[in-house]
């Protein structure tokens, strides 16, 4: 009779262990879902931060996790130093074999740092139609911001090289703003540069800077 009363307790206890666990994940799935919310998150990537949450918990030590902090200026070096690189090199790669394009943009940080911003968008993979768009690099711009010097630092970047060779069979186009050292006439500015080694090229006007630009200058 002891025995059977044993094993109730054991059976009841184990039952309000799984409704405790029960709470406790209702109650995490709950800041989950507020924590995307809040920073305005997309819920498309509910699945991969799970399972990224999932992995830290299997893989380190929750002493470890509790003491874990980071800042803007540690991920930002992360990302500059490591990362950065790494992404560039693979994606590079890819370009090698799939018919892309680019899409470039010139912009400004808070300090007023200049940068170009280029992108790539190509096909996921052969036997797909789907199309992708990685940021293959963001570069500083120093000093000479005209359309032959954007040229070279493209060309140096993605057309030198037996790759670079590569990558100009597989090059289709660019798209970018109306700026002067964009497209212009003559061989001044960027896209009249890249005819001369890329003649079957195609140049796409990015409609939505002229709508900012139009914009902006009906409003001052």
């Amino acid at each position: 009779m002891s025995k059977l009363k044993s094993a109730k307790d054991c059976n009841h206890e184990r039952k309000g262990q799984k409704t405790k666990d029960n709470k406790s994940l209702h109650l995490f799935r709950f800041q989950f879902a507020n924590f995307l919310i809040e920073n305005n998150l997309p819920f498309s990537l509910s699945s991969r931060l799970g399972a990224f949450i999932n992995n830290l918990a299997q893989n380190y030590d929750l002493r470890q996790l509790s003491s874990f902090s980071v800042d803007r200026k540690c991920i930002s070096e992360i990302a500059t130093n490591f990362l950065g690189p790494y992404f560039q090199e693979k994606y590079l790669e890819i370009l090698k074999y799939t018919p892309f394009s680019l899409a470039l943009d010139e912009g400004s940080l808070k300090d007023n740092t200049q940068y170009l911003a280029i992108s790539a968008k190509h096909l996921e993979s052969k036997a797909s139609f789907f199309t992708t768009t990685k940021l293959i690099s963001l570069i500083q711009l120093e000093g000479s911001k005209t359309g032959k010097t954007i040229f070279k630092l493209l060309e140096l970047l993605l057309f030198t090289g037996e790759d670079g060779e590569l990558r100009k069979k597989m090059f289709m186009g660019v798209c970018t703003d109306g700026a002067t050292n964009m497209i212009s006439t003559g061989n001044a500015s960027l896209t009249s540069q890249l005819e001369e080694i890329l003649p079957h090229m195609i140049y796409v006007y990015d409609f939505f800077s002229y709508i900012q630009s139009y914009s902006e200058r009906l409003y001052q």
